[in-house]
Protein backbone atom coordinates (compact mmCIF):
# COMPACT_ATOMS: atom_id res chain seq x y z
CA UNK A 1 0.00 0.00 0.00
CA UNK A 2 1.01 3.79 -0.51
CA UNK A 3 2.35 5.56 2.25
CA UNK A 4 -0.88 7.98 2.12
CA UNK A 5 -2.82 4.93 3.16
CA UNK A 6 -3.10 3.85 7.04
CA UNK A 7 -4.07 0.14 8.19
CA UNK A 8 -3.94 -0.19 11.90
CA UNK A 9 -5.09 -3.26 13.43
CA UNK A 10 -5.79 -4.97 10.57
CA UNK A 11 -4.58 -8.72 11.90
CA UNK A 12 -6.26 -8.21 15.03
CA UNK A 13 -9.96 -9.01 14.02
CA UNK A 14 -11.80 -12.14 13.41
CA UNK A 15 -13.78 -12.96 10.16
CA UNK A 16 -17.13 -11.23 10.21
CA UNK A 17 -16.86 -10.54 7.38
CA UNK A 18 -16.40 -14.28 6.54
CA UNK A 19 -13.11 -14.29 5.05
CA UNK A 20 -9.02 -14.93 5.93
CA UNK A 21 -7.13 -12.51 7.27
CA UNK A 22 -5.13 -12.30 4.16
CA UNK A 23 -8.19 -12.04 2.39
CA UNK A 24 -9.09 -8.84 4.68
CA UNK A 25 -5.48 -7.44 3.86
CA UNK A 26 -6.05 -8.17 0.23
CA UNK A 27 -9.72 -6.14 0.80
CA UNK A 28 -8.13 -2.80 2.04
CA UNK A 29 -5.27 -2.96 -0.97
CA UNK A 30 -7.65 -2.92 -3.17
CA UNK A 31 -9.66 -0.42 -1.51
CA UNK A 32 -5.87 1.71 -1.72
CA UNK A 33 -5.60 0.99 -5.28
CA UNK A 34 -8.89 2.14 -6.17
CA UNK A 35 -8.38 5.16 -4.57
CA UNK A 36 -4.77 5.91 -5.76
CA UNK A 37 -6.59 5.38 -9.15
CA UNK A 38 -9.14 7.75 -8.47
CA UNK A 39 -7.43 10.71 -6.65
CA UNK A 40 -4.28 11.60 -8.76
CA UNK A 41 -1.79 13.13 -6.30
CA UNK A 42 -2.29 16.83 -8.62
CA UNK A 43 -5.64 16.88 -7.89
CA UNK A 44 -8.62 17.24 -5.71
CA UNK A 45 -8.91 14.49 -3.53
CA UNK A 46 -10.53 12.18 -0.31
CA UNK A 47 -10.06 10.51 2.68
CA UNK A 48 -12.06 7.03 3.66
CA UNK A 49 -11.89 5.68 6.47
CA UNK A 50 -12.92 1.60 7.45
CA UNK A 51 -14.92 1.01 10.75
CA UNK A 52 -14.77 -3.08 11.65
CA UNK A 53 -15.55 -4.89 14.26
CA UNK A 54 -16.04 -1.54 16.46
CA UNK A 55 -12.25 -0.01 15.19
CA UNK A 56 -10.59 1.85 12.44
CA UNK A 57 -8.95 -0.21 11.07
CA UNK A 58 -8.36 1.52 7.43
CA UNK A 59 -7.76 5.42 6.73
CA UNK A 60 -6.85 6.01 3.07
CA UNK A 61 -6.10 9.29 2.21
CA UNK A 62 -5.02 10.75 -1.92
CA UNK A 63 -4.99 13.97 -3.51
CA UNK A 64 -4.50 17.14 -2.60
CA UNK A 65 -6.62 19.26 -0.61
CA UNK A 66 -5.73 22.20 -1.08
CA UNK A 67 -4.30 22.78 -4.98
CA UNK A 68 -3.03 26.24 -4.83
CA UNK A 69 -1.01 25.72 -1.52
CA UNK A 70 -0.09 22.25 -2.34
CA UNK A 71 -1.30 20.89 0.53
CA UNK A 72 -2.25 17.17 0.34
CA UNK A 73 -5.06 15.22 1.80
CA UNK A 74 -3.57 13.46 5.30
CA UNK A 75 -6.01 11.24 7.52
CA UNK A 76 -6.44 14.08 9.61
CA UNK A 77 -7.72 16.39 7.09
CA UNK A 78 -10.68 18.45 8.58
CA UNK A 79 -14.10 18.52 6.14
CA UNK A 80 -17.18 20.21 6.61
CA UNK A 81 -18.84 17.14 5.64
CA UNK A 82 -22.14 19.27 4.88
CA UNK A 83 -25.13 17.18 5.34
CA UNK A 84 -23.92 14.44 7.07
CA UNK A 85 -24.01 16.96 10.23
CA UNK A 86 -28.33 16.34 10.01
CA UNK A 87 -27.37 13.16 12.36
CA UNK A 88 -25.49 14.81 15.15
CA UNK A 89 -28.51 17.90 14.89
CA UNK A 90 -31.11 15.17 14.73
CA UNK A 91 -29.24 13.38 17.96
CA UNK A 92 -29.29 16.30 20.05
CA UNK A 93 -32.83 16.42 19.65
CA UNK A 94 -33.56 12.72 20.50
CA UNK A 95 -31.14 13.18 23.67
CA UNK A 96 -33.29 16.26 24.93
CA UNK A 97 -36.22 14.18 24.44
CA UNK A 98 -34.83 11.47 26.39
CA UNK A 99 -34.33 13.48 29.17
CA UNK A 100 -38.26 14.97 29.14
CA UNK A 101 -37.46 18.75 28.16
CA UNK A 102 -38.89 18.05 24.69
CA UNK A 103 -41.15 16.11 22.94
CA UNK A 104 -41.37 14.99 19.43
CA UNK A 105 -45.30 16.23 19.37
CA UNK A 106 -44.69 19.96 20.14
CA UNK A 107 -45.57 22.77 18.19
CA UNK A 108 -42.43 24.20 16.77
CA UNK A 109 -43.80 27.73 17.23
CA UNK A 110 -43.59 27.60 21.03
CA UNK A 111 -39.86 27.55 20.36
CA UNK A 112 -39.37 29.57 17.52
CA UNK A 113 -42.49 32.15 17.41
CA UNK A 114 -41.07 34.13 14.30
CA UNK A 115 -42.26 31.03 12.09
CA UNK A 116 -45.64 31.80 10.56
CA UNK A 117 -49.11 30.49 11.88
CA UNK A 118 -49.86 28.16 8.29
CA UNK A 119 -52.45 27.01 9.97
CA UNK A 120 -51.82 23.71 11.25
CA UNK A 121 -48.89 22.90 13.51
CA UNK A 122 -45.58 22.22 12.32
CA UNK A 123 -43.99 19.75 15.07
CA UNK A 124 -40.83 18.64 15.74
CA UNK A 125 -41.08 15.11 14.68
CA UNK A 126 -41.98 17.20 11.20
CA UNK A 127 -38.53 18.39 11.07
CA UNK A 128 -36.62 15.39 11.96
CA UNK A 129 -38.43 13.17 9.21
CA UNK A 130 -38.39 16.11 6.27
CA UNK A 131 -42.37 16.32 6.39
CA UNK A 132 -43.21 19.88 7.99
CA UNK A 133 -44.03 21.16 3.95
CA UNK A 134 -41.33 24.28 4.85
CA UNK A 135 -39.55 24.94 0.97
CA UNK A 136 -35.76 24.41 0.82
CA UNK A 137 -33.46 26.98 1.44
CA UNK A 138 -30.95 26.42 -0.62
CA UNK A 139 -33.71 25.86 -3.62
CA UNK A 140 -35.12 29.52 -2.69
CA UNK A 141 -31.54 30.98 -2.49
CA UNK A 142 -30.61 29.68 -6.03
CA UNK A 143 -33.88 31.10 -7.19
CA UNK A 144 -33.22 34.29 -5.84
CA UNK A 145 -29.84 34.33 -7.82
CA UNK A 146 -27.57 33.47 -4.52
CA UNK A 147 -24.69 30.87 -4.21
CA UNK A 148 -23.26 29.01 -1.37
CA UNK A 149 -20.18 31.05 -1.78
CA UNK A 150 -21.92 33.93 -1.01
CA UNK A 151 -21.82 35.17 2.90
CA UNK A 152 -24.88 34.77 5.03
CA UNK A 153 -26.25 33.12 8.14
CA UNK A 154 -29.35 32.07 9.85
CA UNK A 155 -30.53 35.49 10.60
CA UNK A 156 -30.61 35.22 6.69
CA UNK A 157 -31.93 32.11 6.65
CA UNK A 158 -34.60 32.50 9.23
CA UNK A 159 -35.88 35.51 7.74
CA UNK A 160 -36.47 34.00 4.36
CA UNK A 161 -38.51 30.74 5.95
CA UNK A 162 -40.62 33.40 8.01
CA UNK A 163 -41.37 35.59 5.07
CA UNK A 164 -43.19 32.24 3.55
CA UNK A 165 -46.80 32.71 3.29
CA UNK A 166 -47.11 28.82 2.04
CA UNK A 167 -46.01 25.46 2.06
CA UNK A 168 -45.39 23.05 0.11
CA UNK A 169 -47.98 20.19 1.74
CA UNK A 170 -49.87 20.18 5.00
CA UNK A 171 -47.15 18.56 7.68
CA UNK A 172 -46.89 15.12 8.42
CA UNK A 173 -48.47 14.45 4.47
CA UNK A 174 -45.75 13.80 2.66
CA UNK A 175 -41.94 13.67 1.93
CA UNK A 176 -39.65 16.18 1.20
CA UNK A 177 -35.61 17.09 2.16
CA UNK A 178 -35.33 20.25 3.05
CA UNK A 179 -32.72 21.84 4.93
CA UNK A 180 -34.61 24.41 6.42
CA UNK A 181 -35.92 22.32 9.17
CA UNK A 182 -32.30 21.33 10.38
CA UNK A 183 -31.52 25.09 10.56
CA UNK A 184 -34.45 25.36 12.89
CA UNK A 185 -33.68 22.32 14.91
CA UNK A 186 -30.36 23.58 15.89
CA UNK A 187 -31.66 26.72 16.94
CA UNK A 188 -34.48 24.67 19.01
CA UNK A 189 -31.70 22.86 20.40
CA UNK A 190 -30.07 26.51 21.70
CA UNK A 191 -33.74 27.75 23.06
CA UNK A 192 -34.66 24.37 24.75
CA UNK A 193 -31.23 23.38 26.82
CA UNK A 194 -29.95 27.35 27.12
CA UNK A 195 -26.83 26.85 25.43
CA UNK A 196 -25.24 27.58 22.29
CA UNK A 197 -25.84 24.80 19.58
CA UNK A 198 -22.07 24.85 18.61
CA UNK A 199 -21.64 24.35 23.21
CA UNK A 200 -24.36 21.69 23.62
CA UNK A 201 -22.99 19.29 20.42
CA UNK A 202 -19.68 19.41 22.04
CA UNK A 203 -20.29 18.69 25.53
CA UNK A 204 -23.46 16.05 24.67
CA UNK A 205 -22.16 14.02 21.83
CA UNK A 206 -18.33 15.18 20.91
CA UNK A 207 -16.94 15.11 24.38
CA UNK A 208 -18.06 11.92 25.56
CA UNK A 209 -16.70 10.27 22.41
CA UNK A 210 -13.50 12.04 22.21
CA UNK A 211 -14.15 13.83 18.79
CA UNK A 212 -11.76 16.47 20.20
CA UNK A 213 -11.15 17.32 15.83
CA UNK A 214 -14.98 17.80 15.31
CA UNK A 215 -17.09 21.21 16.11
CA UNK A 216 -20.51 22.93 14.43
CA UNK A 217 -19.77 26.21 13.28
CA UNK A 218 -20.98 29.18 14.52
CA UNK A 219 -23.97 30.19 12.87
CA UNK A 220 -23.03 33.49 11.39
CA UNK A 221 -20.43 33.39 9.01
CA UNK A 222 -17.83 35.90 11.37
CA UNK A 223 -14.90 33.40 10.72
CA UNK A 224 -14.21 30.67 7.56
CA UNK A 225 -14.45 26.86 8.83
CA UNK A 226 -11.43 25.55 9.18
CA UNK A 227 -12.14 22.98 6.13
CA UNK A 228 -10.02 22.60 2.59
CA UNK A 229 -11.56 24.42 -0.50
CA UNK A 230 -13.86 22.69 -2.73
CA UNK A 231 -13.45 22.36 -6.59
CA UNK A 232 -15.48 21.57 -9.26
CA UNK A 233 -14.12 21.46 -13.83
CA UNK A 234 -15.61 24.12 -15.76
CA UNK A 235 -16.22 23.14 -19.43
CA UNK A 236 -12.31 23.57 -20.29
CA UNK A 237 -11.50 21.07 -17.59
CA UNK A 238 -9.80 23.24 -15.18
CA UNK A 239 -10.31 22.98 -11.86
CA UNK A 240 -12.08 26.65 -9.90
CA UNK A 241 -11.45 26.85 -6.53
CA UNK A 242 -15.35 27.15 -4.45
CA UNK A 243 -15.42 28.45 -0.80
CA UNK A 244 -18.48 27.86 1.37
CA UNK A 245 -19.68 30.92 2.87
CA UNK A 246 -23.00 30.11 3.54
CA UNK A 247 -23.71 29.22 7.14
CA UNK A 248 -26.27 26.49 7.53
CA UNK A 249 -25.63 25.49 11.53
CA UNK A 250 -27.02 22.36 11.94
CA UNK A 251 -27.87 21.53 8.69
CA UNK A 252 -24.63 21.35 7.39
CA UNK A 253 -21.33 23.17 9.04
CA UNK A 254 -19.97 20.66 10.77
CA UNK A 255 -16.51 20.11 10.59
CA UNK A 256 -14.68 16.68 11.62
CA UNK A 257 -12.07 13.83 10.39
CA UNK A 258 -12.40 10.55 9.31
CA UNK A 259 -10.76 9.98 12.97
CA UNK A 260 -13.26 11.49 14.68
CA UNK A 261 -16.11 10.15 12.81
CA UNK A 262 -14.74 6.45 13.09
CA UNK A 263 -15.64 7.46 16.65
CA UNK A 264 -19.35 8.36 16.22
CA UNK A 265 -19.65 5.35 14.32
CA UNK A 266 -18.11 3.30 17.01
CA UNK A 267 -19.60 4.98 19.61
CA UNK A 268 -23.18 4.45 18.08
CA UNK A 269 -23.06 0.68 17.57
CA UNK A 270 -21.65 0.49 21.50
CA UNK A 271 -24.36 2.82 22.61
CA UNK A 272 -21.31 5.24 24.57
CA UNK A 273 -23.75 7.78 24.04
CA UNK A 274 -27.41 8.51 25.49
CA UNK A 275 -27.67 4.23 25.70
CA UNK A 276 -29.74 1.46 23.22
CA UNK A 277 -32.99 3.51 23.19
CA UNK A 278 -31.41 6.15 21.90
CA UNK A 279 -29.12 4.96 19.34
CA UNK A 280 -32.70 2.54 18.42
CA UNK A 281 -34.38 5.92 18.06
CA UNK A 282 -31.61 7.36 15.23
CA UNK A 283 -32.65 4.36 13.43
CA UNK A 284 -36.30 4.89 13.41
CA UNK A 285 -38.13 5.86 10.86
CA UNK A 286 -42.01 7.72 10.80
CA UNK A 287 -45.12 5.46 10.37
CA UNK A 288 -45.91 6.18 6.85
CA UNK A 289 -43.41 4.96 3.93
CA UNK A 290 -40.82 7.37 4.17
CA UNK A 291 -36.95 5.83 4.91
CA UNK A 292 -35.56 8.33 6.29
CA UNK A 293 -35.05 8.64 10.40
CA UNK A 294 -32.86 10.84 12.47
CA UNK A 295 -30.73 12.17 9.85
CA UNK A 296 -30.40 8.84 8.77
CA UNK A 297 -31.77 6.88 5.47
CA UNK A 298 -32.39 3.22 6.09
CA UNK A 299 -32.46 1.34 3.28
CA UNK A 300 -30.33 -1.65 1.66
CA UNK A 301 -27.25 -2.41 -0.90
CA UNK A 302 -26.77 -5.75 -2.47
CA UNK A 303 -29.06 -7.08 0.65
CA UNK A 304 -27.54 -5.90 3.40
CA UNK A 305 -29.18 -3.55 5.42
CA UNK A 306 -27.71 0.43 5.18
CA UNK A 307 -27.92 3.55 7.84
CA UNK A 308 -26.20 5.88 5.84
CA UNK A 309 -26.32 9.92 5.03
CA UNK A 310 -24.50 11.65 2.42
CA UNK A 311 -23.87 15.22 2.01
CA UNK A 312 -22.35 17.67 -1.02
CA UNK A 313 -21.96 21.26 -1.52
CA UNK A 314 -20.54 22.72 -4.46
CA UNK A 315 -16.90 20.42 -4.69
CA UNK A 316 -17.84 18.88 -1.48
CA UNK A 317 -18.93 14.92 -0.86
CA UNK A 318 -18.85 13.45 2.01
CA UNK A 319 -20.91 10.22 3.17
CA UNK A 320 -20.95 7.76 6.08
CA UNK A 321 -22.89 4.49 5.69
CA UNK A 322 -23.16 1.62 8.55
CA UNK A 323 -24.12 -2.21 7.37
CA UNK A 324 -25.21 -3.72 10.86
CA UNK A 325 -25.18 -7.08 9.46
CA UNK A 326 -21.32 -7.05 9.03
CA UNK A 327 -20.61 -4.74 11.86
CA UNK A 328 -18.87 -2.31 8.98
CA UNK A 329 -18.53 1.61 8.64
CA UNK A 330 -17.69 3.34 5.35
CA UNK A 331 -16.78 6.90 5.71
CA UNK A 332 -15.98 9.25 2.73
CA UNK A 333 -14.93 13.11 2.07
CA UNK A 334 -13.25 14.53 -0.57
CA UNK A 335 -13.50 18.09 -1.94
CA UNK A 336 -13.63 17.40 -5.95
CA UNK A 337 -15.87 13.91 -6.85
CA UNK A 338 -18.42 14.20 -8.66
CA UNK A 339 -18.78 10.53 -8.80
CA UNK A 340 -18.26 9.71 -5.45
CA UNK A 341 -21.06 7.46 -5.14
CA UNK A 342 -19.58 4.94 -7.92
CA UNK A 343 -16.18 4.92 -5.65
CA UNK A 344 -18.47 4.52 -2.29
CA UNK A 345 -19.91 1.67 -3.39
CA UNK A 346 -17.27 -0.14 -4.98
CA UNK A 347 -15.43 0.27 -1.73
CA UNK A 348 -18.34 -1.43 0.15
CA UNK A 349 -18.88 -3.99 -2.76
CA UNK A 350 -14.92 -4.82 -2.12
CA UNK A 351 -15.67 -5.26 1.51
CA UNK A 352 -18.96 -6.86 1.89
CA UNK A 353 -18.85 -8.94 -1.76
CA UNK A 354 -14.97 -9.38 -2.31
CA UNK A 355 -15.74 -7.95 -5.74
CA UNK A 356 -12.33 -7.14 -7.94
CA UNK A 357 -10.88 -3.52 -8.35
CA UNK A 358 -13.56 -2.26 -11.04
CA UNK A 359 -11.95 -1.30 -14.51
CA UNK A 360 -10.86 2.69 -14.12
CA UNK A 361 -12.59 5.12 -16.67
CA UNK A 362 -11.66 8.11 -18.13
CA UNK A 363 -12.33 10.86 -16.65
CA UNK A 364 -14.89 13.78 -18.45
CA UNK A 365 -16.07 16.92 -18.61
CA UNK A 366 -19.27 17.65 -19.46
CA UNK A 367 -21.08 19.95 -21.61
CA UNK A 368 -24.48 20.99 -22.17
CA UNK A 369 -24.95 23.07 -25.13
CA UNK A 370 -28.36 25.25 -24.66
CA UNK A 371 -31.04 23.88 -26.83
CA UNK A 372 -31.73 26.23 -29.82
CA UNK A 373 -35.80 27.72 -30.53
CA UNK A 374 -36.74 26.79 -33.33
CA UNK A 375 -37.72 29.28 -35.84
CA UNK A 376 -40.98 28.19 -36.87
CA UNK A 377 -42.11 29.08 -33.24
CA UNK A 378 -43.02 32.69 -32.33
CA UNK A 379 -41.53 34.16 -29.25
CA UNK A 380 -43.83 36.07 -27.47
CA UNK A 381 -42.60 39.38 -26.41
CA UNK A 382 -45.36 39.64 -23.75
CA UNK A 383 -43.57 37.41 -21.16
CA UNK A 384 -40.48 39.97 -21.25
CA UNK A 385 -40.33 41.74 -17.65
CA UNK A 386 -39.16 41.75 -13.95
CA UNK A 387 -41.57 39.38 -11.89
CA UNK A 388 -41.60 39.95 -8.05
CA UNK A 389 -41.83 37.21 -5.40
CA UNK A 390 -42.83 39.14 -1.46
CA UNK A 391 -41.45 35.48 -0.06
CA UNK A 392 -38.41 35.12 -2.04
CA UNK A 393 -37.92 38.93 -1.40
CA UNK A 394 -36.20 39.14 -4.87
CA UNK A 395 -37.55 39.17 -8.29
CA UNK A 396 -36.70 37.23 -11.53
CA UNK A 397 -36.30 38.98 -14.99
CA UNK A 398 -37.68 37.59 -18.19
CA UNK A 399 -35.65 38.53 -21.56
CA UNK A 400 -35.54 37.81 -25.41
CA UNK A 401 -31.94 36.89 -26.39
CA UNK A 402 -30.90 34.87 -29.59
CA UNK A 403 -34.70 34.32 -30.66
CA UNK A 404 -35.35 32.31 -26.89
CA UNK A 405 -36.37 33.40 -23.62
CA UNK A 406 -33.59 33.58 -20.97
CA UNK A 407 -34.88 34.01 -17.07
CA UNK A 408 -32.42 35.23 -14.75
CA UNK A 409 -31.77 35.66 -10.88
CA UNK A 410 -29.52 38.36 -10.86
CA UNK A 411 -26.55 37.36 -13.10
CA UNK A 412 -27.62 33.90 -12.64
CA UNK A 413 -29.53 31.93 -15.46
CA UNK A 414 -31.91 29.85 -14.27
CA UNK A 415 -33.80 28.77 -17.69
CA UNK A 416 -33.69 29.69 -20.98
CA UNK A 417 -36.49 28.14 -24.09
CA UNK A 418 -39.15 29.86 -26.08
CA UNK A 419 -42.76 30.51 -24.72
CA UNK A 420 -45.60 31.43 -26.87
CA UNK A 421 -49.02 32.48 -25.74
CA UNK A 422 -50.36 28.84 -26.71
CA UNK A 423 -47.02 27.50 -24.60
CA UNK A 424 -46.29 29.52 -21.42
CA UNK A 425 -45.11 27.13 -19.37
CA UNK A 426 -41.07 26.77 -19.62
CA UNK A 427 -39.84 23.37 -18.00
CA UNK A 428 -36.22 23.53 -17.25
CA UNK A 429 -33.37 21.19 -16.46
CA UNK A 430 -31.50 23.43 -13.85
CA UNK A 431 -27.83 21.76 -13.01
CA UNK A 432 -28.74 22.79 -8.75
CA UNK A 433 -32.51 22.70 -8.87
CA UNK A 434 -33.06 19.61 -11.07
CA UNK A 435 -36.59 20.01 -13.37
CA UNK A 436 -37.68 23.33 -12.63
CA UNK A 437 -41.29 24.64 -14.02
CA UNK A 438 -41.94 28.01 -14.51
CA UNK A 439 -45.81 28.68 -15.42
CA UNK A 440 -46.84 32.01 -16.69
CA UNK A 441 -50.77 32.98 -15.81
CA UNK A 442 -52.99 35.54 -16.65
CA UNK A 443 -51.24 36.31 -19.93
CA UNK A 444 -48.30 36.79 -18.24
CA UNK A 445 -49.06 39.22 -14.88
CA UNK A 446 -47.89 36.42 -13.27
CA UNK A 447 -45.43 33.56 -12.81
CA UNK A 448 -45.35 30.46 -11.10
CA UNK A 449 -42.20 28.14 -10.01
CA UNK A 450 -42.03 25.02 -8.76
CA UNK A 451 -38.76 22.60 -8.14
CA UNK A 452 -38.89 19.39 -6.33
CA UNK A 453 -38.67 21.10 -3.11
CA UNK A 454 -40.46 24.46 -3.34
CA UNK A 455 -43.69 24.27 -4.42
CA UNK A 456 -45.75 27.03 -6.50
CA UNK A 457 -44.37 30.55 -5.82
CA UNK A 458 -45.49 32.94 -6.48
CA UNK A 459 -44.18 35.94 -8.58
CA UNK A 460 -45.92 39.09 -9.80
CA UNK A 461 -45.47 41.23 -13.04
CA UNK A 462 -43.91 44.27 -11.61
CA UNK A 463 -44.18 47.84 -12.90
CA UNK A 464 -40.63 48.47 -14.27
CA UNK A 465 -39.48 46.52 -17.62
Amino acid sequence: MSRAATVVCALMFTATIAQSQDSLVSRFARVDSLLRQQYPSAEPGAVVGIVLNGALVFVGAHGMADLEAQTPMKPETPFNVMSVAKQFTAASIALLVERGVLSLDDDVRRYIPELPDFGTPIRVRHLIHHTSGLRDIHALWTLAGSSPEDARGRAAHLALIARQQHLNFVPGTEYSYTNSGYVLLALLVERVSGQSFTEFTEHQLFAPLQMVQSAFSAPEPTTPAPAPPSYQRDTSGHWIRMVSRDRRTGASDLVSTIPDLARWVIGLEQSRVGGQGFVRSLATTPRDSSEYAFGNIIDRHEGFREILHSGGLLGTRCKISRFPQRRLGIIYCGNGSPAHNDVFYAIANILLLDAPLPTPRAATVSRVAAARPSPSVAVGEEFVGRYFSAELGHDLRVDVIAGEHVIRAGQSILARGVLSPAASTLRFNHADLGTVSFQFVARGRELIVSTERVRRLTFGRSGQQ
